[in-house]
């Protein structure tokens, strides 16, 4: 009933470096129809997904990825435990990110057009994220991915892994036809912003993403975990450079506290993104090493995930 996904999160603990697997959950067929059916008889619920953590007990992922519950079936009691998922008060995102999202950014889940990697196939999976032999849960939701702390009950760390801010060359050429923008025009981008589809305004597309490196990397005995994010911005078709270029790099740094009394999540530290970029470059650890870096899509398994690593984006850090 259960599977591991092939690909793993990289920790780096020096002086040696481990990988976490993925146990994956499992959405309703006609293997495992019986469990669902028996769950929404005993609770009156139907979850969308679930993982099994022990015998007759699984974790569940409603399916609009609001809220994660925690199944017993065999208790007496018909009571599921569970928590609400909202987007987490920490999160590192780019002020440009909500302003051009304010609808989309401010709900955790959202139903996803054409996602990168097929990440969110099966969005409930089990995993160790600091190798301290707590499982989280680590959850695929729609542009985001958050890791869910069950002993802790909340979220313990989340990134908006993709900004989907951009349209297809044909979308934005029909974009323009159909708001009568002229081709070729100075300020027309090559790439129209896809968060401005009901609008005849010609705006260039947005489009960002971020990586994550985990382990000790201040040297102070608690995990951290690095972000590395890269927001972009279309080029103008009267520009000979085809694509996007670079606004900016963002560099956060989050780090687990085990102080008595602490919440078990991993809080931001007023940490110089210098000082971030210079462990990573002490670990050769570059774009492509960071999580996510690997498609789970059908035919693409194992390969680099296409649109974080495109040559349109202009920008030697991805290739490297």
């Amino acid at each position: 009933m259960f599977s591991v996904k092939w690909f793993a999160i990289f920790l780096f603990f020096s002086p040696l470096t481990f990988s976490m697997e993925l146990d994956e959950g499992f959405s309703r067929n006609a293997e495992n129809g019986i469990l669902f059916k028996t769950i929404n008889q005993k609770y009156g619920t139907r979850p969308g997904y679930l993982y099994g953590y022990s015998e007759d007990k699984y974790y569940s992922l409603s399916k609009n990825g609001s809220a994660i519950g925690d199944y017993e079936l065999n208790s007496s009691s018909n009571t599921i435990k569970g928590w609400p998922l909202t987007r987490w008060q920490y999160e590192p995102i780019e002020n440009e990110v909500k302003f051009f999202q304010a609808d989309i950014y401010k709900k955790l889940y959202q139903k996803v057009f054409n996602p990168i990697g097929c990440l969110d196939e099966i969005p409930l999976n089990q995993g160790d994220l600091d190798a301290d032999g707590k499982s989280e849960l680590i959850l695929f939701l729609g542009y985001d991915l958050v890791v869910f702390s069950p002993e802790a009950g909340r979220i313990v760390f989340m990134i908006n892994y993709t900004v989907p801010g951009w349209m297809s060359l044909e979308g934005t050429a029909h974009h323009h036809e159909a708001n009568w923008i002229k081709e070729g025009d100075e300020g027309v981008p090559q790439y129209q912003n896809l968060l401005d589809e009901h609008y005849g305004d010609a705006l260039a597309g947005l489009r960002g993403y971020a990586k994550l490196y985990v382990g000790d990397f201040d040297k102070n005995g608690q995990t951290d975990i690095l972000v590395w994010r890269k927001l972009y911005e279309s080029n103008m078709q009267n520009n000979p450079v085809k694509g996007f270029h670079k606004l900016k790099d963002s560099f956060y740094h989050y780090e687990r506290s085990t102080a008595a009394g602490s919440t078990g999540e991993y809080l931001p530290q007023e940490t110089d993104p210098g000082t971030i970029r210079s462990w990573l470059a002490e670990k050769n650890l570059t774009w492509q090493q960071g999580y996510p870096s690997k498609s789970e899509c059908e035919g693409e398994e194992g390969q680099l995930i296409p649109e974080m690593h495109d040559p349109l984006l202009n920008d030697p850090d991805v290739l490297q």
